[in-house]
């Protein structure tokens, strides 16, 4: 039993894991916001980054900013947790002005 376990392993290392890139779903001017977001998207499983930008490259300028970032396989979910919608995540047909008359 012991071979078969050390045999597995050996065949596993090497191996690099599917690769699942972190995205930005969200950005806000207020630390405490992306606190909250992160909270909420821990809380459903999702784990979450935030990252400062600093005061000088972050709009407005002079005032830091922070994103809130996850995987990309988890992008879709994050999204419709924090209430954001997004082109990867719905697509709605929309009605013309005149469809509304």
């Amino acid at each position: 039993m012991l071979d078969r376990i050390r045999r597995t392993v050996s065949s596993l290392r090497g191996r690099r894991a599917p690769e699942d890139p972190s995205v930005k779903v969200a950005g806000t001017i207020h630390e405490m916001e992306a606190d909250v977001w992160r909270t909420a998207l821990d809380r459903q499983g999702i784990e979450a980054t935030i990252q400062q930008l600093a005061p000088d490259v972050a709009p407005p300028v002079g005032k830091p900013s922070w994103e809130v970032w996850v995987r990309q396989s988890d992008e879709p979910r994050a999204r419709l947790i924090l209430g954001l919608s997004g082109r990867s995540v719905i697509r709605l047909p929309r009605r013309k002005a005149e469809d509304n008359k």
